[in-house]
């Protein structure tokens, strides 16, 4: 076998074959003629294109967006205007009666409507109201303390002072609703027959309402008084009708009366004839009522809520008093109903109760250099020892019955003082009340000699108008009224009730006095005695001409009061209600108006005054 032979040299060595693979990935083929940043394909370059072109526009659009912002932000504060301007005022209320609630309540609701006109102004109007009272709850001069835990409501002590339109008037329960809170399940307070007495026996006896008496009682009174009998009840029913319909009037308007003139200019004109302008004695006169039926049944009844005799009074006087004790007091079985309507109102009015805070001077003082305002100056009722408290208030309502020298001390040629109105202190006169317990209805060995039955509901002394000062019948004299108001249930004795009492006089009368008195047995025990005067129970009131009636709900700067009324109108709850609520508007306006206006200009900003000049 022949083998090749070479006689060249081989060739020269060359460099490795190129490879068809990636040199990142054997997985990935290389393709001749192409890079590998160009492998991606013409549709992915379009996608990259549309990408930036989108981003641009979005950032274009956030670009505008930024400066229409800037703008619209400039703009509007441009609208904007001046800062608003927060004006705060203290309103002091003295009193937490219904005068004193209602009060506070026309204030804020005054201030609240108008909103609007504070906007325009650009201000912020905020009112603090603070209501100071002695008493330890609301109700005023009926809110007695209840220091034996008897269960004492304003009921309790302004027996016929309250009827089912308080609670359209300050509840604003309407309707069959109303029926329901008042007189479901009710107990009449009072209610049943009431005896006339003299120092030694009962004289007559009526029934309360009087419509309820039986033919053979109301036979016998004929006897004795002959027309009266049917000509007196009909006394209240024309002035009450349109005195009623007068404190519609007022409760339903949204208007504000300054002065007790005006007020009486409107009350006029619901009447053919003004009845605080006639006595009642010639009320009496022209109605036919006999002497001896004013004297036995009359003269006590109108005692017990006016504690004046009828020869002083007005016919308005004499009508109220009539309504009232023929009404009695119906009371709801859960009881303190009118006290509930009470704090209800001042809770919508948002003020502030001070209650155990004894008011015992205001004045009008210099705060600051060329700067004057009223201190109102309290005590705390229970700690004697305490310094007196005292702060600074803008607006002042004396809504508690009160002289307003007492208070302001001497008014005269005072600056801040008005020159209507501030020289008619409103006369009042104290009752003393007492409550009490025994173990079973009251009976008297004087009274009724020889009986041992209970004694009627209510007892009303007959005053002897020939010896009204005579020492043998002082303590009688000064009893106003005896009243049997309700049984008490003993939860842990439940077959031995407790009977509660309530006693008004002139004068403080200890237990042992009164038994005395009345002869009560001696096996009676009274149990949980507790007396308190109220001393501005009845404003004296009498007959005045319109021309002769004077006063000013404004007494001066920034100082008003509800009870410039109380002489010629007299004192029930709804006028209590409707005279507060009036002067709450006057403060209401006068802070949105002068009040308002004067801070401007202290700021030195331009008000509406400054505007329309």
């Amino acid at each position: 076998m022949t083998s090749a032979i070479y006689k060249d040299p081989p060739p020269p060595y060359t460099s490795r074959a190129s490879s068809k693979c990636s040199e990142t990935s054997p997985l990935i083929s290389k393709i001749p003629g192409y890079s590998r940043t160009d492998s991606r394909s013409a549709k992915d370059k379009s996608a990259d294109e549309a990408l930036k072109i989108c981003l641009t526009v979005i950032s274009a659009f956030i670009f505008a967006f930024m400066v229409l912002g800037i703008i619209f932000l400039s703009s509007h504060e441009q609208a904007k205007g001046p800062e608003i301007k927060v004006v705060n005022f203290k309103v002091g209320i003295i009193g937490a009666g219904p005068a004193g609630i209602a009060a506070a309540l026309g204030v804020r609701k005054e201030v609240l409507s108008q909103a609007g006109r504070f906007k325009d102004l650009n201000v912020d109007v905020r009112v603090k109201i603070i209501i100071y009272e002695e008493k330890g709850r609301v109700g005023g001069r009926m809110a007695v303390e209840d220091r034996k835990l008897l269960g004492i409501d304003v009921e309790d002590v302004a027996g016929g002072a309250f009827d089912g339109n308080l609670l359209e008037t300050i509840g604003g329960v309407v309707g069959e609703k109303k029926q329901e809170n008042v007189f479901t399940e009710s107990e009449y307070l009072g209610m049943g027959k009431v005896a006339f007495f003299d120092t030694t026996h009962i004289v007559t006896e009526t029934y309360r309402p009087y419509a309820t008496t039986p033919w053979g009682h109301y036979l016998s009174l004929f006897r004795t008084y002959f027309s009266s009998i049917w000509l007196a009840p009909k006394i209240p029913i024309g002035t009450m009708k349109s005195f009623n319909a007068f404190l519609r009037t007022m409760a339903e308007t949204s208007s504000s009366t300054p002065t007790v003139q005006q007020m009486i200019r409107i009350m006029s004109k619901q009447y053919t004839f003004v009845p605080f302008s006639i006595s009642a004695r010639e009320r009496l006169g022209k109605n036919g009522i006999r002497d001896n039926y004013i004297r036995d049944i009359l003269a006590p009844q109108v005692r017990r809520h006016t504690g004046q005799s009828i020869e002083d009074l007005s016919d308005l006087a004499l009508s109220m008093a009539l309504e009232r004790e023929d009404m009695g007091c119906p009371k709801p079985t859960n009881g303190g109903v009118f006290q509930m309507m009470l704090e209800n109102a001042l809770k919508e009015s948002g003020a502030i109760l001070r209650p155990l805070s004894k008011v015992t001077k205001v004045s009008w003082e210099e705060v600051i250099e060329g700067y004057e305002n009223w201190f109102v100056q309290w005590e705390d009722i229970l700690d004697d020892e305490a310094s007196p408290n005292a702060e600074i208030v803008d607006k002042i309502i004396i809504a508690a019955p009160s002289n307003y020298s007492e208070l302001l001390g001497d008014m005269e040629h005072k600056k801040q003082f008005s020159s209507l109105g501030t020289d008619h202190d409103i006369e009042y006169r104290p009752v003393y009340i007492t409550f009490f317990l025994v173990s079973s209805p009251i009976s008297s060995s004087i009274l009724k000699a020889g009986s041992s039955d209970p004694l009627p509901a209510q007892l009303l002394p007959i005053i002897d108008p020939d010896h009204p000062n005579d020492p043998k019948t002082s303590n009688s004299e000064s009893i106003i009224e005896l009243s049997l108001l309700r049984s008490i249930i003993n939860t842990t004795n439940t077959q031995s009730p407790k009977y509660l009492y309530r006693l008004l006089s002139s004068n403080p009368i200890s237990n042992h006095s009164l038994s005395t008195t009345f002869g009560f047995e001696n096996d009676l025990k009274i149990e949980n005695w507790t007396q308190q005067e109220i001393p501005y129970a009845y404003p004296v009131m009498q007959p005045l001409l319109p021309k002769d009636i004077q006063g000013d709900f404004r007494l001066g700067e920034n100082i008003w009061t509800t009870s410039g009324g109380e002489g010629p109108l007299g004192s029930s709850v709804d006028l209590a209600w409707m005279v507060g609520g009036n002067v709450g508007r006057l403060v209401g306006r006068n802070i949105g108006g002068e009040g308002v206006e004067g801070r401007l200009r202290d700021w030195g900003i331009e008000g509406e005054e400054g505007k329309d000049e």
